[in-house]
């Protein structure tokens, strides 16, 4: 999901632009700012002229934060009961290794598997800049906006 909300420029560096956003309904739902229900503050891609104090108008991809939580939290939590019950149904018939050596054996391929799966969700939003959220335009105190 995609959404517009209107903020004003805090500060403004080399590669991004932090923006105080204005806090709608919505808000309290997205958590794609750092911050309270009232106002929160997100990093922004560089925007041509952009000044401090300045009012803009910010795209927000909500959609990254529900890819996030699916390889931060859902995968390792899914590789986690996976392998465990695994490794329980497989140390009942094992005959080579003792069946506590056979649980954590799989205990630790959990372990591994869900920090794969969030070290690689993590690299993947980040080459994703389509997810990151970007300053559209710019509002004047007159109410005229000038698009990108």
């Amino acid at each position: 999901m995609i959404k517009e909300e209107t903020g004003t420029v805090i500060s403004v560096g080399k590669e991004s632009i932090v923006v105080r956003v204005d806090a709608a309904a919505g808000c309290s739902s997205c958590g794609m700012c750092r911050g309270s229900k009232t106002s929160g503050e997100i990093s922004c891609r560089s925007y041509p002229g952009i000044e401090k104090g300045e009012r803009v108008k910010v795209r927000i991809n909500t959609t990254g934060g529900f890819i996030s939580a699916l390889f931060t939290f859902f995968l390792p939590a899914f590789f986690l009961v996976f392998f465990l019950t695994a490794g329980e149904n497989i140390s009942r018939s094992a005959e080579i290794m003792s069946p506590a050596s056979v649980k954590l054996l799989f205990l630790a391929l959990g372990i591994i598997s869900g920090g794969v799966s969030m070290y690689s969700g993590n690299m993947f939003l980040k080459k994703r800049v389509k997810y990151s959220p970007e300053i559209i335009s710019r509002i004047s105190g007159s109410g005229i906006s000038k698009e990108k």
